[in-house]
């Protein structure tokens, strides 16, 4: 019987493919993708700032290819890099039928099979806070290598996070972790900072909540206007839009 002893979860490659192993073979798994809730309101928000038409767009990290769907079925030319070759087949099925699905590159280990310099439009959606340090450090440099030059992440991910709040704990072995896995909180100024260190530029960063209905925006948006603020720092999502500089 495995002893109980209140500690923090050590999290290594092996425990995340552990983890997210057991999570997606769930029969409710594919709801939870927040592009599954989300592309829609993602896709329209970003259409504000940059265009997608006739650029090769790249959703890294795909998943089973809810945010590829909506993207082909907007016309745009879309494509993703994936990480389980189960995951991957899964998105393949999904948006095969569409003419302008460019396929899905399964990467085993960075650098990815895909050339460098061929991508105008990165999209990684609530991905990099679940990466542990050096995966994190590997994968914004990967970013930066198939962005050409110019070329645009963007990049969501929860805003201001408290993640001791949401923390939980193990009954059998207690085991303190985040129900999601979330290694790391990023705010409006962390993030920028970050990528900035890797080459990618901001054009944007700011809070958003992506699941709100028209009216709750509405309202939120003239108080904005009233106090002056930029952003408001209670939303949950952070959207951030960036070009690679060299």
């Amino acid at each position: 019987m495995t002893e109980f002893n209140v500690h923090r979860v050590h999290w290594t490659s092996d425990k995340v493919s552990r983890f997210w192993g057991y999570l997606t073979s769930t029969p409710h798994a594919d709801r939870s993708y927040f592009s599954a809730m989300f592309a829609p309101r993602l896709v329209k928000t970003v259409r504000r700032w940059i265009s997608l038409e006739g650029r090769r767009v790249v959703d890294y990290g795909c998943g089973p290819g809810f945010l590829i769907e909506h993207l082909l079925r907007l016309g745009v030319h879309a494509e993703g890099i994936e990480f389980s070759a189960a995951t991957a087949e899964k998105a393949r099925k999904r948006c095969e039928s569409y003419p302008s699905f460019g396929g899905v590159t399964v990467a085993h280990e960075l650098p990815s099979p895909m050339e460098a310099g061929v991508v105008d439009v990165l999209f990684l959606v609530e991905v990099i806070e679940h990466l542990l340090g050096p995966q994190r450090e590997a994968t914004l440099e990967e970013i930066r290598r198939l962005l050409r030059v110019g070329g645009f992440l963007v990049l969501t991910t929860p805003h201001a996070e408290d993640l001791e709040r949401v923390s939980t704990l193990c009954p059998d072995c207690g085991g303190i972790f985040h129900p999601w896995q979330h290694m790391t909180s990023y705010d409006r100024s962390t993030l920028p900072a970050l990528l900035q260190r890797h080459g990618i530029s901001m054009v944007l960063c700011r809070a958003e909540n992506f699941g709100a209905r028209w009216s709750g925006r509405l309202v939120r948006q003239m108080r904005r206007l009233i106090s002056g603020a930029t952003a408001n720092d209670e939303d949950p999502h952070l959207l951030f839009i960036g070009r690679r500089v060299q």
